[in-house]
């Protein structure tokens, strides 16, 4: 399994946008911004998981997961293991994240 990549996001995005930028970016249209700010949520979803709840991140990441890059996939990926392992896993499976995942994990 991949192990998130816990540094800086080499973006060039500004390095503290809030939990509600980040979720925004994962909604938006841009590839490049969704799939940074994807990395950042995976970063920060140790410590800011109920933030990322709050936010409406789950939703967007477990979409992202089924609709974006495959760079945004996977880094949608990661932030919902981490925050399943920080407690999210009841509104991961509520928001149709398993079938997402085991989506995303199946050869095409």
């Amino acid at each position: 399994g991949r192990v998130c990549n816990r540094g800086a996001c080499s973006s060039g995005m500004p390095k503290e946008l809030s939990i509600t930028d980040l979720v925004a970016r994962v909604d938006g249209d841009d590839t490049t911004k969704q799939n940074a700010a994807a990395e950042r949520l995976c970063a920060r979803a140790a410590d800011d998981c109920m933030a990322i709840r709050d936010a409406g991140g789950i939703k967007a990441l477990v979409n992202l997961t089924r609709k974006g890059s495959p760079k945004g996939r996977e880094e949608a990926a990661c932030a919902l293991g981490s925050l399943a392992e920080n407690g999210a896993s009841s509104e991961i499976v509520e928001a149709g994240g398993v079938g997402a995942l085991l989506d995303l994990a199946s050869p095409s």
